[in-house]
């Protein structure tokens, strides 16, 4: 095991033979050499070698040696990243086009399912405005045609509501039965199953429909 003083007289040769030594420090080297001979044969071998290796003069590299180091890197994958960072910024780019171009035909389908409903309700507004324009010109053209008409309205009005009032009433009565017969609680529940299926199949037929529509194509990277 080295000692202290030992690893400061190695650091103290390495600047000796690198001409970096100060005068105190040569002086404690000369000391310590005089004192070790083994260090002091060991550090004169490196002294010859370090001499020679001076005295030989430094290879130069061949011609274009850096060109051709360079182009060779440039076709390493690890490079590739490094040295074109312009491509990848170029992919980003894609794919926040392509996340772009998803979340609009996510938007144009959503938009369109609103839009069936906005125009069924604006249908059935625009059919009773229209009726009752339709009921208003033709008393004025004919008041009897029109009483008529208006009576038949009335009539009809109340055998909707007469039709309603009894389709309530037999669920009331179904509900009766079903909290009393679990049979008949179970026929229920299976027709509210189907009907659910048969809403499920109509909503996805329409919006099948509604993405059939042509968008934009997203951008690919080449």
């Amino acid at each position: 095991m080295r000692t202290t003083t030992q690893t400061d007289m190695d650091a103290l040769m390495m600047d000796a033979l690198d001409g970096t030594i100060s005068p105190s420090g040569w002086a404690a080297l000369q000391r310590y050499l005089a004192q070790h001979p083994d260090e002091a044969a060991a550090f004169e071998r490196m002294a010859q070698v370090d001499a020679a290796l001076r005295a030989t003069p430094a290879a130069m590299p061949p011609a274009q040696f850096a060109a051709r180091v360079m182009e060779a890197v440039r076709f390493m994958p690890a490079a590739q990243s490094v040295l074109r960072p312009q491509h990848t910024t170029r992919n980003t780019q894609y794919a926040v086009r392509n996340t772009q171009y998803t979340m609009r035909n996510t938007q144009y389908v959503a938009l369109s399912r609103a839009q069936v409903a906005y125009v069924a309700v604006l249908t059935g507004i625009v059919a009773v405005i229209g009726g009752i324009l339709a009921l208003a010109a033709l008393s004025l053209i004919e008041p009897a045609a029109a009483a008529q008409n208006l009576q038949a309205l009335v009539a009809f009005v109340s055998n909707v509501m007469r039709i309603v009032r009894d389709v309530l009433q037999v669920f009331y009565l179904f509900a009766r039965a079903a909290l009393s017969q679990p049979l008949v609680w179970a026929i229920g529940l299976g027709l509210g199953a189907i009907v659910l299926v048969w809403a499920r199949v109509v909503a996805g037929v329409v919006a099948t429909g509604l993405r059939a529509r042509p968008h934009p194509r997203p951008l690919t990277a080449g």
